[in-house]
């Protein structure tokens, strides 16, 4: 059986502790492999034949099938792709979280594993230029282009129809794990659970210094007009990344 349901994004808002509590439900089936990237890699040309046995051939009779990859939201070319093979009536839900605490969280992550060496501040200075140089198709390097939320949502709403999308605030999911989580299982019409198993949500494992209050206004000023778009897609006040 094919995904009939997809969390496409974002990166670093949470996706994994989702995925680990989509996979205690018994009617939701979530492969082992949390992040499938099937449909923005070299795996995508072998085929939905592929693509299901692969990741989901051991699904029983769960009622949904689930693939969570968070740079799905990310790039340009997924939705018509997705639309193309799974259809109009696959439902999304959208881990969506403050754009300049998830780039901030994004620059760590990559500084942690050795893959940034910069200053943030440099960083995201250089970031257009590193892209552009980078082999890696925006898979890197991406931490403040990444946070355009409304743009990148509006390309889904060409192909579907926003009755099928979950938008959830990282913030509030952080916040209210177990009401969160059973309005996502209501949204995929599944049953509520009454014991639901947490993980501990710990974003930053190693102590990180603060973001520079300059810097951060700056990044305010640059998601503002995008972050006001997302509230009317969405039909959510985000007054709190306004701040």
């Amino acid at each position: 059986m094919l995904p009939n349901f997809i969390c496409p994004g974002t990166q670093k808002a949470a996706t994994t502790s989702l995925y680990a509590l989509l996979k205690q439900h018994p009617d939701i089936y979530i492969p082992e492999c949390k992040e499938t990237h099937f449909f923005d890699s070299k795996k995508y040309y072998k085929g939905l034949d592929f693509y299901e046995k692969k990741f989901f051939n051991k699904v029983k009779e769960e009622k949904i099938v689930g693939d969570i990859t968070p740079i799905y939201m990310y790039l340009e070319y997924i939705p018509k792709r997705i639309y193309q093979c799974l259809g109009k009536n696959i439902k999304f839900v959208f881990m969506l979280r403050n754009p300049i605490d998830r780039a901030y969280s994004n620059y760590w992550m990559w500084y942690r594993n050795g893959y940034e060496t910069k200053t943030f501040e440099d960083a995201i200075k250089s970031e257009k230029s590193r892209i552009n140089k980078s082999r890696f198709n925006k898979r890197y390097y991406s931490y403040i282009d990444r946070g355009f939320y409304a743009k990148q949502i509006k390309r889904y709403l060409k192909f579907f129809n926003k009755k099928n999308m979950k938008f959830v605030i990282f913030e509030e999911f952080v916040d209210n794990l177990y009401n969160v989580t059973n309005e996502i299982y209501d949204f995929l019409e599944v049953k509520r659970m009454n014991k639901i198993k947490f993980i501990k949500l710990n974003n930053n494992p190693l102590k990180v210094p603060p973001i520079h209050i300059s810097t951060r206004k700056s990044l305010l000023n640059l998601y503002y007009d995008d972050i006001k778009e997302l509230e009317t897609i969405i039909n959510k006040d985000l007054g709190n990344w306004l701040l």
